[in-house]
């Protein structure tokens, strides 16, 4: 299954693009043809945003290094110009706020047009193959089932932590304060803990006292639940920047750099 050709297809062409859900779930009937699940069908789409994402970060990363190192180059010469110092600092001021989406991936390589695409039409493009995911699997359900018995069916595919000790932690830091409600955090642990997609729209945190505060449930998560599994803080960062409104993966990740000693709630 050519899944990049679907996914870039869809979204570059005109006629389906401000139908893009719908047009993945046309595309999930005919591979369903082929014998082609729904899991394994939109799981092969969402790895084409991934591999974009990846390019984007790659190049994000290449930028960042290059600017670093002409910072360098223009601190170590006699007599030092001051202002293409200030200049190359700021530059590096907006590539660490701009984060990802500073740059573009062209599409050239994968498709016969040239066209660029951003960050945030990556996320547009996932989005939509989530929301068609959700409509295949679940097509007549308004609402989730309520109480305990609606967090128990939730299946935690991103780690190994039991989803009740997940949704404790959730509920105490975010829910019990107030910065989410207990619908939302429900959807968000559907969306980032069993199906790993992020929703079109992403979820905001009512009126936080500040971001650090935030960063710490999310690293606590990480460090105290989780137990700081080697080599995943990046995924356990995007816990927090992928699915929240404002919040930017490479700043949580320097924030978290700066070492926490955390208590558990």
């Amino acid at each position: 299954m050519d899944y990049i050709r679907i996914v870039l297809k869809g979204f570059i062409d005109s006629t389906t693009r401000p139908y893009l859900s719908e047009y993945f779930i046309r595309e999930f009937k005919k591979a369903e043809k082929e014998h082609f699940g729904a899991d394994e069908f939109f799981g092969g789409c969402l790895k084409v945003p991934a591999l974009l994402v990846n390019k984007l970060r790659k190049y994000y990363n290449e930028d960042k290094r290059d600017a670093r190192y002409t910072l360098r180059v223009l601190e170590s010469e006699t007599p030092q110009n001051l202002n293409e110092i200030n200049e190359q600092k700021k530059y590096l001021e907006y590539l660490e706020k701009a984060g990802l989406d500073h740059t573009s991936v062209e599409l050239y390589p994968y498709i016969s047009i040239y066209y660029e695409l951003s960050n945030e039409e990556i996320k547009e493009i996932r989005g939509a193959i989530t929301q068609a995911f959700i409509q295949v699997v679940n097509p007549i359900q308004i609402t989730p089932p309520q109480g305990a018995d609606k967090i128990a069916r939730i299946k935690n595919k991103f780690d190994k932590v039991d989803i009740s000790e997940v949704y404790t932690h959730f509920k105490t830091g975010l829910v019990e304060k107030g910065y989410l409600t207990e619908q939302v955090l429900y959807e968000y642990l559907k969306a980032a803990f069993e199906l790993e997609a992020i929703p079109e729209t992403l979820f905001k945190i009512q009126d936080p006292p500040s971001k650090e505060k935030i960063y710490l449930i999310f690293y606590t998560y990480y460090v105290n639940v989780a137990g700081k599994p080697h080599g995943k803080q990046p995924h356990y960062v995007e816990l927090l920047g992928n699915y929240f409104e404002g919040y930017n993966n490479d700043t949580i990740k320097t924030n978290w750099a700066k070492g926490y000693n955390p208590k558990k709630h």
